[in-house]
């Protein structure tokens, strides 16, 4: 009888042996991912840091340029442009604003005075093309149809100016003469007995 109970110790602690081995390898396994777990949070960390840089530089550049053409088209409305790039339901969106002299924010499309809104849409249709893989090219139709027709010189001059800058192309349709003289390139459509001809002219005389 003893020799059983002996027996049966010696085989518990062989067991138990295997047992503090396994749990030994299974604590070294356990600190080694802990510490893989670390090290991913913390490049978490670090890419998040870098994108919301990135969001942070794009946002003052983007603010820059539009607040730039405000500034210069409607002078009298004396606002600045906001991007604050927010995080919603695991993703990152953009809440588009414009900021008056005493700090209040409100959505663009609050303001429908003048064409204002109309005008940083096709800012910002230009800059989408220029951050995207696409061709810096946009084919509009009217483009600043609905801006008070005394800005659309100075409106024109700067989506020109930006066009320049960044090596852009807008290609668009209009019947605003204004919009036309700021064009670099000039082709006339005209139409009789239901047939289109198309001319290229020279800006000065179009």
């Amino acid at each position: 009888m003893m020799d059983k109970a002996r027996k049966r110790i010696d085989e518990l602690k062989a067991e138990q042996r295997v047992a503090k081995k396994r749990l030994g390898n299974l604590n070294k396994q356990l600190d080694k991912e802990l510490k893989n777990i670390e090290e991913i949070e913390a490049v978490q960390k670090l890419f998040q840091s870098a994108v919301a840089l990135m969001y942070e530089n794009l946002s003052s550049k983007l603010g820059d340029i539009i607040t730039e053409g405000i500034a210069i088209v409607f002078p009298d409305a004396q606002l600045k442009f906001v991007v604050n790039f927010v995080e919603r339901r695991n993703n990152v969106e953009a809440d588009i604003l414009l900021e008056d002299s005493d700090g209040e924010q409100f959505s663009v499309l609050d303001d429908s005075g003048g064409g204002l809104a109309d005008f940083i849409a096709l800012l910002l249709r230009i800059t989408y093309i220029i951050l995207s893989e696409h061709s810096n090219i946009l084919i509009a139709d009217e483009p600043l149809k609905f801006i008070d027709r005394d800005r659309i010189p100075e409106a024109a001059q700067f989506i020109r100016k930006v066009c320049a800058d960044f090596d852009f192309q807008l290609v668009f349709a209009s019947h605003i003469p204004e919009m036309v003289a700021e064009s670099e390139t000039v082709y006339k459509v005209t139409k009789s007995k239901g047939i289109s001809t198309v001319k290229r002219v020279d800006t000065k005389n179009s």
